[in-house]
């Protein structure tokens, strides 16, 4: 297949990538998996033209967008920055706070049924 396509494929999702992000109208998701989309074209014109800087980029764009992704998801479930009061912080402490109890009520479930097989 012709590298011009990834390229400029690429370039074009990229581009939209940016404006459905830029517009913030609820369609981020959708930016950010065109963000990925684009990483992986370029990255395969870069790699085909052995353009080694810019495949290590799309290594980095194609993690933001994943994470945009993820982050899209998980606040989307969450209360506004407005409603829970200072912003991310507090819901970033809400979050890991969340997952510790979790984490520890794990640890004891599976601590306590060791003891119970030995």
């Amino acid at each position: 297949m012709n590298n011009k396509i990834f390229e400029w494929a690429g370039v074009t999702t990229a581009i939209l990538y940016s404006l459905f992000v830029a517009l913030n109208i609820g369609i981020e998701f959708i930016g950010f998996s065109l963000l990925l989309l684009s990483a992986i074209l370029i990255g395969i014109w870069a790699y085909r033209g052995k353009h080694k800087g810019i495949l290590l980029l799309q290594f980095f764009y194609a993690s933001a967008g994943v994470i945009g992704m993820i982050r899209w998801f998980w606040l989307k479930n969450e209360k506004t920055f407005r409603d829970r009061g200072s912003g991310f912080v507090e819901i970033l402490s809400y979050r890991l706070w969340e997952n510790l109890s979790v984490d520890l009520k794990l640890t004891k479930f599976i601590v306590a049924n060791i003891n119970k097989m030995n």
